[in-house]
């Protein structure tokens, strides 16, 4: 039993130290600001009938029925479906 012990004892001395409440802060800093640079995006989802719009505020993608959209979000969407 002890060698279990011992192994328990390694995998916690082994496991990286939890971000402080800084490194936290700067994550999400950064995460914003790439959602920023983005900015909105529209596209369609991998579901029929539905668009996906990344929302530069938050960083969050949300999907959304294409009938619940504006028009020019289902155009927009077309036309980057066919830029692929």
């Amino acid at each position: 039993m002890s060698g279990y012990l011992d192994l328990a004892k390694r995998v916690v001395e082994k496991a990286p130290p939890k971000a402080t409440r800084e490194e936290l802060a700067e994550r999400r800093r950064r995460k914003l600001e790439e959602a920023g640079r983005r900015g909105l995006a529209v596209r369609w989802s991998q579901y029929p009938d539905w668009i996906t719009l990344h929302d530069p505020l938050s960083g969050e993608w949300a999907e959304v029925r294409a009938g619940d959209c504006f028009p020019s979000l289902v155009e927009e969407a077309n036309r980057r479906r066919k830029k692929r």
